[in-house]
């Protein structure tokens, strides 16, 4: 209950040791491992530039930032907008640049119900863009 309103107070650190605390004294505590998902989440999507989408939209080879408007815009639930904005960026890159941008999407798949109709989109067309 005190990491649940932590989070819900934007104490993001205290919130963290919390669920970590939670976490290391049950390691298979499905509800603190999500809760560290979005907590890492909203820190760095909070931190982020009001402008980032417009920054990313200006150079979108960019990948850090493609990465910060995605953060964004999931942020303003443009859920749609930000796989398809990191997407679009997995087709035009390879090698380290390419994993980099992947392993964020998977991250912000992870933040919703894998059920959820724009993650089974999002992975799709994911799974299109690297073969």
């Amino acid at each position: 209950a005190q990491a649940r309103q932590e989070l819900e107070d934007g104490d993001f650190d205290a919130a963290r040791q919390s669920y970590q605390a939670i976490l290391d004294a049950d390691p298979n505590n499905a509800e603190a491992k999500g809760a560290l998902r979005q907590i890492d989440f909203l820190s760095r999507a909070t931190s982020q530039r009001p402008d980032a989408v417009a920054v990313a939209d200006a150079a979108p080879d960019d990948i850090d930032a493609a990465l910060a408007a995605a953060d964004v815009q999931i942020l303003n639930q443009d859920v749609t907008a930000a796989f398809n904005r990191l997407i679009a960026l997995v087709r035009r890159t390879s090698g380290d640049d390419r994993n980099k941008v992947r392993t964020r999407l998977i991250e912000l798949f992870e933040l919703f119900d894998p059920a959820d109709p724009e993650v089974v989109a999002g992975r799709r067309n994911l799974a299109n863009a690297l073969y």
